[in-house]
């Protein structure tokens, strides 16, 4: 994840993929979600099982598993703010740049689905070296757009911010 941060800043990122999954998301957010209390749908299920399959490809620098998983017009915004294409990230999951990589673990998962679009957010964390070789824990806000092909669910985006002691102060 941090070898994504490496990536030059796009000075004129296309409009059209981050507005179709900023529509998306506005358009999902009154749908309800599943948590405590109710039981989830199977295509939630999917849904959870598909970014477990991401998040481990991820880890695993399985840029092949990554390629299957991403529609074509997949677009990422990396926890500094970087808009990377599928190509890009691609590029930066290939076996060639495999480094140590810590594991990220979500916490909660909140799926909204409309039709075959789905809005998933989850809380996730990992642990790993400061500058200074102290311990650091990072916890991160993950949305991830998925939409449903014949061959089953696909990611279109996932955006990575990091969640700051000040932004859970409310």
């Amino acid at each position: 994840m941090q070898r994504l941060c490496q990536f030059r800043k796009r000075s004129h990122p296309s409009s059209t993929p981050l507005a179709v999954v900023l529509i998306a998301i506005l358009s999902l957010l009154t749908l309800p979600a599943f948590g405590a209390g109710t039981a989830p749908k199977v295509e939630d299920i999917q849904i959870i099982q598909l970014i477990q399959k991401f998040t481990a490809a991820r880890s695993q620098f399985d840029a092949e598993t990554l390629k299957q998983l991403t529609a074509d017009q997949y677009i990422e915004v990396s926890p500094t703010g970087e808009y990377l294409s599928r190509k890009e990230v691609l590029a930066a999951y290939a076996p060639e740049h495999k480094g140590s990589v810590p594991e990220m673990k979500s916490l909660d998962w909140i799926v909204h689905l409309s039709g075959d679009t789905g809005v998933v957010i989850s809380d996730s964390t990992y642990d790993s070296k400061a500058a200074g070789g102290d311990a650091r824990h990072v916890s991160l806000r993950v949305i991830y757009v998925v939409q449903r092909y014949s061959g089953g669910w696909r990611f279109l985006s996932a955006q990575f911010t990091p969640i700051t002691a000040s932004s859970t102060q409310q």
